[in-house]
């Protein structure tokens, strides 16, 4: 499968590093090569690839919020004039709390993911949208489903994980 913007020839034991390096991307070069029947130097040749085409954008450590004490998570459905919608994109680099900003269609103009560390957190940061943009908030109650990583799509992929 070759990706549309990487021009890189994906192949079974890509997708399969790919597989292994999504669940833990602190494997070594060397474990990853015993799971994928592969030498040290041709796992490393593999990634390196995947990196420079853009297909593997960084390493992340993953952290809870929750454990950190930002017990208050919301989604705030911004609605913003044409002319202010650079202010509010500005706005949302510039606050630490926004997790993700999207521009959507619909009645909203952004929808903003930010975590606070309490009712009274949330509703400073929801003044700031509020002073150039309408604002609504929806509480996140919980998260019964989350992916850290966009996972191999059954219809893009060669085969099951199973062949790894």
């Amino acid at each position: 499968m070759t990706t549309k913007e990487s021009s890189l020839e994906l192949d079974e034991i890509d997708w399969c590093l790919l597989d292994l390096l999504r669940e833990n991307a602190r494997l070594t070069f060397a474990e990853l090569g015993r799971q994928v029947h592969l030498s040290l130097a041709a796992v490393a040749e593999r990634v390196r690839k995947l990196e420079e085409h853009g297909i593997i954008s960084g390493y992340h450590v993953a952290l809870n919020a929750r454990r950190l004490d930002f017990t208050v998570q919301a989604f705030l459905r911004v609605t913003s004039t044409k002319e202010n919608c650079a202010r509010v994109v500005a706005l949302a680099q510039t606050l630490p709390e926004v997790r993700e900003a999207y521009r959507v269609t619909g009645s909203e103009s952004y929808l903003v993911k930010v975590y606070a560390g309490s009712i009274a957190h949330l509703e400073e940061l929801i003044d700031q949208f509020l002073a150039v943009a309408d604002v609504t908030t929806s509480l996140i109650l919980s998260t019964p489903v989350q992916k850290p990583a966009l996972e191999r799509i059954p219809e893009r992929a060669y085969s099951s994980k199973e062949t790894c």
